[in-house]
């Protein structure tokens, strides 16, 4: 899975078929950011970024390299931000709940005002088990964990998939600088830079 497709499934409050309301929408679109970043499709450089490859092994990543891509411009972050911001749109109509509607994972229980609904019980679980597997309790985390880690405790919600001593490593994991966890400095600082326009673009202060 993409790091923007994690979030977006554990963005979904299971109860209520809407995302919990402090995990802000803007964290899985700085979360496709990272995830053209780690696949190759996008450069790094002077605190800005460009499409270097359009092409995508996975069509979630086809939006986002055609609007970041707009006029072959290199963009500061914020101004990718608000690119792909304009591919949001309604909350249904997301390209996440399409793909995940269509493979029967979610389904759409809505009358008037769409909502989203999981047919699988388990499919948040399997996610955060994943998490604790290969990110938690070990030397080098999984960059993409970390960055979704780092969303939930910015969305307030890292309590409705850990426990009291889980979180209590995962706030201790978020803590530490990048480099101690075996992040290179470019990718750190593309991480923290994404982190502050989300901050910056949601009125969040602490993460």
């Amino acid at each position: 899975m993409l790091i923007c497709e994690k979030i977006e499934m554990l963005r979904l409050n299971p109860e209520k078929g809407r995302p919990y309301i402090n995990l802000h929408y803007y964290l899985p679109l700085a979360a496709s950011i990272l995830d053209l970043y780690l696949k190759g499709n996008l450069s790094f450089e002077k605190k800005k970024v460009q499409i270097r490859n359009p092409d995508y092994d996975d069509p979630l990543l086809k939006k986002p390299i055609e609007l970041i891509s707009q006029g072959d411009k290199i963009h500061p972050i914020w101004r990718a931000l608000v690119l792909l911001r304009a591919s949001s749109g309604v909350f249904i109509n997301g390209e996440v709940y399409k793909k995940y509607i269509k493979l029967g994972i979610l389904r759409d229980g809505s009358e008037k005002r769409p909502k989203l609904y999981f047919n699988q019980e388990n499919f948040q679980k399997n996610i955060i088990d994943e998490i604790k597997n290969i990110t938690l309790g070990v030397e080098k985390p999984d960059i993409g964990n970390y960055f979704v880690l780092r969303a939930l405790k910015m969305g307030h919600i890292l309590d409705k998939y850990f426990t009291k001593p889980e979180i209590k490593e995962i706030k201790a994991l978020l803590r530490k600088k990048l480099s101690e966890i075996g992040i290179d400095p470019i990718t750190a600082d593309l991480i923290n830079r994404l982190v502050k326009e989300v901050r910056s673009k949601t009125g969040i202060h602490h993460s």
